[in-house]
């Protein structure tokens, strides 16, 4: 009997301890999930592919979320027990955390400015062939035409940041992967030339100071080209949507992780009576882990506020939990049952009152109540039913006898009611039988009934089954 109850002991303590790792990962552009198995191997973990897991108590449980664009969204995890660290690879843009703010800013200025520049030009007086020049008017026509280049060189960095502006708006994209973002931007560089760009901001720098400075000017010859530089040298070249800053824009987006990752314990206790940490009960059918994808870079608001500009969405992870698998002890109310019935004996006088006959006190019950007591072990179950296999005793209600019963069989406990289950199974039933030589309905002297009534029958243990409830202790 030792080496059986040290295999149980063992069994349940492995059962409890076998701890495992997973990991889901969550796509945030096709809105699918993926679940894997992590393996230790040789100092990291590997990754295999399985169908969704039913976690335990103990186990590890990695949130992994990919295409997630830093410059977009900020990602918060929800969970419901305590958590490990993050992962250290989830960084964001540092330089450009607010191209989302001036996208919706400089933006529309860019264009606007292009519209003004096709008529605010003054124009240049013409004069016609023959038609005699002041040396005044002469040199007023070349301010206009200094002015006039002034303005070919502004509109075409103004067009270049037109241009640009496309890539910035590809790299909040929230439709496509990291290295789609980057394939698209590297097609740009082709179009977007910024050594000229830099060349045109130097030219427009010193001209701005000649031309304020030009004697043969006026300040409303000019006022509507200067502001539109002012705009270009202070606003737009300040923010990331000019081409100044493309190859930086290029740098960082190399470097950002659209991936984060997280890691969970579910907590374990082996005190069931634990109350100082999550009360991990078997009724607990499922855990979520909600991912909430919030506007980047602005303050996250209350728990009850809503953004109003569509960016906030939320994806829930349901994993089914698993009962812990485990022994218990139950006691319950079982019916008994024997296809050939539980035998009485007994001896009864013949009518010539000379002589007994072996008799049977009734007709053979073939079912009958007792009191059970069990071992059971539990199954792990995701299931709102948890499989169990019985192994005990049960007493019947017959007068002072209660005749004993040896049940082997299973049962089901039910999740929501973890103090209840069903079970079924073989039983062994104590039951009568005649001795050795003896019949049913056999007759032998009277004066031979005493000894006879002590020896006509003896225990058996009739095979048959069981069924009832199980009231778990």
């Amino acid at each position: 009997m030792k080496p059986i109850s040290i295999f149980f002991i063992l069994f349940s303590f492995a059962t409890a301890w076998s701890q495992k790792h997973y990991m889901v990962e969550y796509d945030r552009i096709s809105n699918t999930e993926k679940y894997f198995e992590l393996t230790y191997d040789h100092g990291t973990f590997r990754e295999s592919p399985i169908k969704k897991p039913a976690i335990k108590k103990g186990d590890v449980v990695k949130i992994r979320s990919v295409n997630v664009n830093p410059l977009v969204f900020q990602m918060n995890l929800q969970r419901p027990f305590e958590a490990g660290q993050n992962s250290p690879g989830a960084k964001s843009l540092s330089g450009f955390g607010n191209l989302l703010g001036e996208l919706s800013g400089v933006n529309s200025d860019i264009g606007s400015q292009l519209n003004a520049l096709s008529y605010n030009q003054p124009e240049v007086p013409q004069f016609n062939r023959g038609e005699a020049q002041s040396a005044e008017q002469q040199k007023r026509n070349e301010s206009l035409q200094r002015l006039g280049n002034f303005h070919v060189a502004l509109t075409e960095s103004y067009t270049m940041a037109q241009k640009y502006k496309t890539s910035a708006e590809v790299s909040l994209s929230t439709s496509l992967t990291k290295a789609q973002i980057m394939q698209v931007l590297d097609s740009l560089t082709t179009q977007i030339d910024v050594s000229t760009y830099q060349k045109n901001s130097a030219y427009l720098d010193a001209e701005m100071q000649s031309i304020a400075q030009d004697p043969m000017l006026t300040p409303s010859d000019y006022q509507n080209l200067e502001r539109s530089y002012q705009f270009l040298r202070t606003e737009l070249d300040s923010s990331v949507l000019s081409p100044l800053h493309f190859a930086a824009l290029n740098e960082e987006l190399k470097a950002a992780e659209f991936t984060k990752e997280y890691a969970t314990v579910l907590g374990y206790d082996p005190s069931p009576y634990a109350s100082d940490k999550f009360d991990f009960q078997n009724n607990v059918g499922f855990v979520e882990y909600n991912i909430e994808f919030l506007d980047a870079y602005v303050e996250i608001p209350d728990e009850n506020a809503r953004y109003k500009d569509g960016l906030l969405q939320s994806h829930t992870i349901h994993l089914a939990v698993q009962t812990p698998g485990g022994f218990s002890w139950s006691t319950g109310l079982m019916s008994v049952v024997v296809p050939n019935g539980f035998m009485n004996y007994s001896l009864k006088k013949t009518s010539f009152g000379d002589s007994v006959q072996i008799i049977l006190n009734g007709a053979p019950s073939k079912s009958r109540f007792a009191l059970a007591t069990n071992l059971n072990y539990n199954f792990a179950s995701a299931r709102n039913l948890i499989p169990q296999v019985n192994f005990g005793m049960a007493l019947g209600f017959i007068g002072d006898e209660n005749p004993l019963n040896i049940l082997l069989g299973g049962g089901l406990k039910f999740r929501q009611f973890p103090f209840l289950g069903l079970s079924a199974g073989l039983a062994f039933c104590q039951n009568q039988a005649l001795n050795n030589g003896l019949k049913l309905n056999d007759s032998f002297s009277s004066a031979n009934s005493s000894n006879l009534s002590d020896q006509l029958t003896k225990k058996i243990y009739s095979p048959g089954y069981y069924f009832g409830l199980n009231f778990t202790l």
